[in-house]
């Protein structure tokens, strides 16, 4: 059975937190709808995986552009996508690792029962500039593969 090439782990893994994250920061403005606040609990559990997630396709990314990278002619395409992706996480892991902490904490220390509006407005904005970053960083990926064909040509035609 022929082996995976190492630039290829990077596609098969990096789809599955964007749906997560995604999917998680929908549900989170929905559950802010006082009828559908039953969301609140499934999206913080979608978003911190989306996170762990999140590193693996980080981590498969950095190799992939190890491999990639040496033959790539349009370096800073390259270096713009990874940026973005990291820029993407740090917002993602801190919105949602304080909406899993306040979640914990809700009514036991510093915070009412309910959770005030400041918090969720910073909760939001995390959420929302995640997703802005991932969108650019998405994009960023679909011309690397589609306009100049990394990890889908022979690595001597990147250039072409």
């Amino acid at each position: 059975m022929p082996s995976i090439p190492i630039e290829l782990y990077h596609p098969l893994v990096v789809h599955f937190p964007i749906g997560l994250l995604i999917g998680a920061t929908l549900c989170f403005l929905v559950s802010l709808i006082r009828h559908f606040q039953w969301l609140r609990n499934p999206a913080i559990v979608m978003g911190v995986l989306g996170v762990a997630v999140g590193y693996l396709a980080k981590q498969t990314g950095e190799m992939a552009a190890g491999e990639i990278g040496p033959h790539f002619c349009n370096l800073e395409l390259l270096s713009k996508h990874a940026s973005q992706a990291e820029t993407a996480l740090i917002f993602f892991a801190a919105a949602w690792g304080l909406a899993a902490l306040g979640h914990l904490l809700r009514g036991k220390f510093f915070f009412p029962a309910a959770n005030p509006f400041w918090w969720k407005l910073l909760l939001v904005f995390g959420m929302l500039m995640g997703s802005a970053y991932l969108t650019l960083a998405g994009h960023k990926g679909f011309q690397m593969v589609f306009e100049h064909g990394a990890a889908v040509k022979s690595p001597i035609r990147y250039c072409n």
